[in-house]
């Protein structure tokens, strides 16, 4: 291959389309002296060089050097590297980031949980972990969940101020135990038992039924999927969320009035959900002359 083919005269903006040669390739990898510094300079002829299987041969070719990296080997790493490394730092995390390797090899030989007590890391380490801000909390044992939920004086506490011991008694089934030996109660069913019962007491606590869903979403979708949602909206008088404001008997009497039937009302009516919500059904029957039950359609009185 001779020189003049190689220098090759390119456009110096390349499309996509444009099609990237063995010789462009060669071109740019002869103005560098490493391998990282070509895929750094002109990744296009780089990327090209890797999918064609020219790299071993271009930096052979061309002489390109390989940077050697320092890695100690994990195998060398004692006991004592690890512990002199973890004094270093004051959270698990930061030992984590800035020492890799020793902290791999801990976790590898199971030397964490003796290191961090030696070290002087546990009592910031379980404080972070509390807050919730390491996600890894399998390290917590049974004693620190009961240590953890006697400062609490029921589940929801606890979870809230202490969501690492509470997430490992969770995981580990530990909760029932931990309760039992603490002394604290339970406020509500957290295993999901529901039913259409305890459903309807946690719904009348809510205005709306959009209020249900947001601040309640577990026991609402429970009796969306179960069917029992009509249910639910039978038993507790929801107020109605599409109104804009609040209307008087009078105008709610002049909506019915526009209707035949007290069916044709219920179906077609503007203000009906209102009146029902605010229990003005009967006194509006009676002014406006619905008729329930009957078998004659189109009895209507004026008002």
């Amino acid at each position: 291959m001779t020189e003049e083919k190689i220098n090759i005269t390119v456009p110096l903006r390349r499309t996509r389309n444009s099609k990237t040669t063995f010789s462009m390739c060669v071109r740019d990898a002869k103005k560098c002296e490493y391998v990282s510094e070509w895929s750094q300079k002109y990744p296009v002829t780089y990327s090209r060089a890797c999918r064609k299987n020219w790299l071993k041969f271009i930096s052979d070719y061309t002489k390109l050097k390989r940077k050697k990296k320092h890695t100690t080997k994990i195998s060398k790493i004692t006991y004592e590297k690890c512990l002199e490394s973890a004094k270093n730092y004051n959270v698990v995390s930061e030992w984590q980031e800035k020492d890799v390797s020793t902290y791999r090899k801990a976790c590898k030989e199971k030397w964490i949980d003796k290191i961090i007590i030696e070290s002087g890391l546990n009592n910031n380490h379980r404080e972070k972990k509390a807050k919730g801000i390491i996600k890894r909390v399998g390290r917590l044992t049974f004693e620190m969940c009961v240590e953890d939920a006697t400062q609490c004086g029921s589940i929801g506490e606890w979870q809230k101020k202490f969501t690492g011991s509470y997430s490992v008694a969770n995981t580990n089934g530990w909760i029932d135990t931990v309760i039992e030996k603490v002394g604290i109660k339970r406020l509500r069913n957290i295993k999901g038992e529901l039913n259409l019962e305890n459903v309807t007491e946690i719904a009348s606590k809510y205005e709306t039924i959009k209020d249900w869903r947001n601040y309640d979403y577990k026991s609402y979708y429970w009796a969306a999927s179960n069917g029992y949602l009509q249910a639910v909206k039978n038993r507790v008088n929801f107020r109605p969320s599409r109104f804009e404001r609040d209307y008087t008997i009078d105008e709610c009497a002049y909506d019915a009035k526009k209707y035949q039937s007290l069916h044709q009302w219920m179906a077609s009516g503007e203000l009906y959900g209102y009146a029902k919500y605010k229990n003005w059904i009967d006194v509006i029957i009676e002014r406006v002359g619905f008729q329930k039950g009957s078998s004659k359609k189109g009895w209507w009185y004026e008002m």
